[in-house]
């Protein structure tokens, strides 16, 4: 939350196309609009589902619009082995991948900036302050291995984080392992979750690219 994601995704997708489409994953989330249950330190059986639904929905409108032969630009807050999952079942299209990755001040400053309810609230201890609650989500993120472009945009416009992106986009490529492929490497009574653990795909705070494979362009350069 407040790291941006929302602003430089379709700034991201202008300067990708045309055609280029975009998509925010809070879309689902308050698509839910009676039974909403929300992700917390401690998450409910039902909110991890719905948590799931929504990733597995935005890979779905993400597929789609690759199809029709846009470039598309998925934002969302992803973490551990539900990025494996989302680019895993995607088919024919390139994937890129960039984490922003702002100061805790930085994001500090942006949620008191935006105004009504505290993104963090959940993560917030009793006496605790905002900053210690950026810092407990973010301890997932700072575990994970460093896949596609980390990019500190703390003192960054979002038009200069788009022009970060976009000047080394294929050296952002992810090759996607397909969960299959994980688990056939996996040894006997091995976790999952260990086979994940090695770097091979995992995200935050995320701006997937996706780019069909038959439409190779240069973005357009504002």
């Amino acid at each position: 939350q407040a790291a941006g994601k929302s602003t430089i995704a379709p700034l991201l997708a202008e300067r990708l196309g045309p055609p280029a489409a975009t998509l925010d994953g809070d879309v689902f989330y308050d698509a839910v609009v009676a039974g909403a249950e929300v992700m917390t330190p401690d998450p409910s059986a039902e909110a991890v589902r719905q948590l799931e639904l929504r990733y597995d929905a935005s890979a779905l409108v993400a597929q789609h619009y690759a199809d029709a032969g846009f470039d598309f630009v998925c934002s969302d807050i992803i973490l551990g082995e539900h990025v494996e999952k989302w680019f895993a079942g995607l088919r024919g299209v390139e994937t890129y991948l960039v984490v922003l990755y702002p100061s805790v001040e930085s994001i500090v400053e942006r949620e008191i900036g935006r105004g009504g309810d505290n993104s963090y609230r959940d993560w917030q201890e009793p006496g605790g302050t905002l900053a210690d609650a950026v810092r407990a989500l973010q301890k997932d993120l700072d575990a994970m291995p460093r896949r596609g472009l980390w990019l500190g945009s703390s003192d960054q416009t979002p038009e200069q984080s788009g022009d970060a992106i976009l000047a080394d986009l294929d050296g952002l490529r992810l090759e996607v392992v397909p969960v299959r492929d994980v688990e056939r490497a996996l040894g006997p009574g091995e976790d999952r979750r260990d086979g994940l653990a090695d770097g091979r795909v995992r995200a935050g705070r995320a701006d997937v690219v996706l780019r069909p494979r038959a439409r190779r362009h240069e973005p357009h350069h504002h």
